[in-house]
């Protein structure tokens, strides 16, 4: 069944994503695809933070803040939410020369790992992988990465198309504090559950960014692109868990995704009515 939330206009925007379904009125419309990863935590999480290596990046304190601000504006807005709920977590600093020639499944405490590298070797910004096979010790590990390269193209004009040549040249940056923690938010996000939130593709994908940190793709060199957790995340949340928090998920299975959409305008103070069909 639809399931209707109400969010302010002003704080929250709607992705709609371009694939017909039947409304409520049987009418065919767009609609936003939110995706689960079908896994939960059913404990409080104990989340590891992993010194970064300090040949690779000497700034671990403002490394550890921004992660640690990450974490807390999740819970915050949780507890927000959901005040009823238990929805703490506790965090845990693995110094460098405790982890360096460790594996990860040694660190049987942690429910959530999150580990700094310097650069992927792909387009990848962030990465979460999950291992739930063991009963005893289910965790969720992320890398973040320190660098990126962007990626430019250099057109030289000739005497005609033939001799035009057009050449992409790649140059390696490190990414700001701002752009990492973006990461982080996101990533943290695949550490407890979500998947990506798929837009309407009549919406702009240059600022889908701002009505869900779960959008799959961000640009890690716009100096104003910041990401907050949405009303959008922290109702998908609470279709994973329910409201009482982590230790007591009520939804009796976990969901695979939800598709929302806009249901009709509320009142005059630009407040909206977002119904979630989850499956």
């Amino acid at each position: 069944m639809w399931n209707i939330v109400i969010v302010p206009l002003l704080i929250l925007m709607i992705l709609l994503m371009n694939i017909p379904i039947s409304n409520i009125y049987g009418e065919s419309e767009p609609f936003s695809k939110y995706n689960a990863l079908k896994l939960r935590h059913d404990t409080n999480p104990n989340v590891c933070l992993f010194e970064v290596n300090p040949d690779i990046y000497d700034n671990w304190e403002g490394l550890k803040y921004i992660t640690i601000s990450a974490i807390e504006e999740w819970i915050i807005k949780l507890e927000n939410f959901y005040p009823n709920g238990d929805w703490g977590v506790s965090i845990d600093i693995i110094p460098w020369v405790e982890h360096e020639n460790k594996k990860v499944e040694k660190f049987t405490n942690c429910n959530i790992m999150i580990n700094y590298e310097k650069l992927s070797g792909g387009n990848a910004l962030g990465t979460t992988s999950l291992n739930f096979n063991q009963s005893w010790h289910k965790f969720m590990f992320i890398n973040v990465f320190l660098e990126s390269e962007k990626v430019k193209t250099l057109i030289t004009l000739g005497d005609g198309l033939k001799n035009t040549t057009v050449e992409r040249i790649g140059d390696v940056r490190s990414l700001s504090l701002l752009a990492i923690k973006n990461v982080i938010v996101h990533e943290f996000g695949h550490g407890i559950g979500l998947g990506h939130y798929q837009a309407d593709k009549s919406h702009n994908v240059k600022t889908n960014y701002m009505r869900s940190v779960m959008v799959p793709y961000i640009d890690p060199f716009n100096i104003n692109q910041e990401l907050y957790v949405t009303y959008l995340d922290i109702v998908m949340i609470g279709e994973i868990y329910g409201e009482n928090g982590w230790n007591k998920p009520t939804p009796v299975y976990p969901i695979k995704g939800c598709n929302i959409k806009l249901a009709e305008q509320y009142n005059p103070f630009f407040v909206f009515q977002y119904i979630f069909k989850c499956y």
